[in-house]
C-alpha cells in the first residue's frame, strides 16, 4: 500500500478546513474525486442557486507563495476561483485568501517572467503581495466569499 505523504495529508486537510468554512456560512461545499484538475471542490449556494469551482492550495507553514499553475483559458472565469490556504501566525489554525482565476493567470505569468529576467529556472507559483492592504484584501475577500449567484 501506498504511504500518503506528508504534502497530500496537509493538502486534504486545506481542503477539508474550506469546505467547513463554506458549510458554516450555510454553502454546500463539495471535494472533488482525488487529483480531479482544476477544481478541488464544487461549491452551491442553495439561496441563489449560485455554482462555482474552488482550488484549494494549502501548507502548513506560513509562506508567502504557493505552487500554483495558471488556470487555463476554459477555467479562468467568476465562477472559478483560489483559495491559498496556510497557518495562522499563532500556528494554531489556518488562514485563507481568495483570488480569482483570472487574477491568478496574471500572478504566475508575471512570476514565470521575472524568474525568467533574472535567469532563474521556471517556477509556476501565486505569489501574495508586497502590499499589506491587498494581503488583507485577500483575506476579507475569502471571509466574504460566496458563488456568484446563478
Amino acid at each position: 500500500m501506498r504511504r500518503v505523504s506528508s504534502n497530500d495529508l496537509v493538502g486534504n486537510a486545506g481542503v477539508y478546513w474550506v469546505a467547513m468554512e463554506l458549510s458554516h456560512r450555510g454553502l454546500v461545499a463539495l471535494p472533488t474525486v482525488r487529483n480531479c484538475p482544476g477544481a478541488d471542490l464544487l461549491v452551491l449556494d442553495p439561496g441563489t442557486g449560485g455554482l462555482a469551482t474552488l482550488q484549494v492550495k494549502c501548507s502548513g507553514k506560513r509562506p508567502k507563495f504557493w505552487p500554483a499553475s495558471a488556470p487555463p483559458v476554459a477555467w479562468r472565469k467568476p465562477t472559478h476561483a483560489y483559495v491559498f490556504v496556510r497557518r495562522t501566525g499563532s500556528g494554531d489554525g489556518y488562514e485563507g485568501f481568495l483570488v480569482g482565476s483570472e487574477e491568478v493567470a496574471v500572478d504566475v505569468a508575471a512570476n514565470l517572467a521575472d524568474l525568467a529576467g533574472r535567469g532563474r529556472q521556471p517556477f509556476h507559483e501565486f505569489r501574495l503581495p508586497k502590499d499589506q492592504q491587498a494581503v488583507e484584501r485577500l483575506r476579507e475577500a475569502w471571509l466574504q466569499w460566496r458563488p456568484p449567484p446563478g
